[in-house]
């Protein structure tokens, strides 16, 4: 609901509590006066500017209050769902943060479990990073982490989930996704990064990452997916960078219906 319309809804409310005072006062006045022998409309004609009074500014009064009350409460709704927000992405990429990163990574595996899904996970590193800060400068490592963020979340499928976890580490969870699938999704993002350079004056930087995929096996944890992807980062990085290395522990057979399983 817009802060507009929580004003007018609040407003209303204010309406019809402030108009049960007048009516309340009316009521009791014109009871007392019958009591005493007069008449209820005698009691009215005597006050009736005191009626009117309060007919008048009692519902006027509570209306701003409501109106001020509602706009107040829409606000702070909406601060509370941005300070949630924030609490979860990372500021220099705007990914989300390592905090999300777990706690989205344990969901999922025990989703899996729960339903035989498959579940992909690719950490990525970007290669020579320290290098890039000493010759170029802090600045210009920052351009190359948003540059490999925005293509990070740029080449991801629809429902998967980008993070910053660490310094020039990152990772994507692939859900409902084979390891051939999470390949195939860092390769594109690998090839992405390393045929868009950075400019940095006259000059331009190639930057480029290496990849490591793993796929969950059932029961195994998080921890576990988390380490293979890892070490399969460390492979890659070993292998000459900028590349995609799949979990050495891991093989892929085709099934009959054409999707791959994962042994170990």
């Amino acid at each position: 609901m817009s802060t507009h319309a929580q004003a007018v809804r609040y407003a209303a409310i204010g309406v019809l509590l402030g108009s049960g005072g007048p009516l309340g006062w009316l009521g009791l006045q014109a009871a007392l006066g019958t009591l005493d022998g007069g008449s209820p409309l005698m009691e009215v004609f005597l006050h009736w500017q005191l009626y009117l009074y309060l007919a008048v500014a009692t519902p006027l009064v509570f209306a701003v209050f409501g109106a001020i009350t509602g706009s107040v409460l829409q606000r702070l709704a909406r601060a509370n769902v941005e300070l949630a927000e924030l609490a979860v992405t990372d500021g220099l990429t705007h990914l989300k943060n390592a905090r999300h990163f777990h706690d989205w990574l344990r969901i999922e595996c025990a989703r899996a479990d729960r339903t035989g899904a498959y579940l992909s996970l690719v950490v990525a590193d970007v290669d020579f990073f320290k290098r890039l800060n000493d010759e170029h400068g802090h600045a210009v490592g920052d351009r190359a982490l948003a540059l490999i963020s925005r293509l990070m979340a740029e080449g991801i499928r629809a429902g998967d989930v980008a993070c910053r976890i660490g310094g020039e580490e990152f990772a994507f969870i692939c859900s409902d996704c084979s390891q051939q699938q999470a390949m195939e999704v860092a390769e594109r993002i690998r090839s992405a990064l390393a045929t868009t350079p950075l400019s940095v004056g006259d000059e331009k930087v190639s930057v480029t990452a290496s990849f490591g995929v793993a796929t969950y096996r059932r029961k195994s944890g998080p921890s576990s997916l988390f380490d293979e992807a890892d070490a399969a980062l460390y492979r890659a990085k070993g292998a000459g960078r900028n590349r995609v290395v799949a979990a050495a522990s891991q093989t892929q057979r085709r099934t009959r219906s054409g999707e791959f399983q994962v042994s170990s």
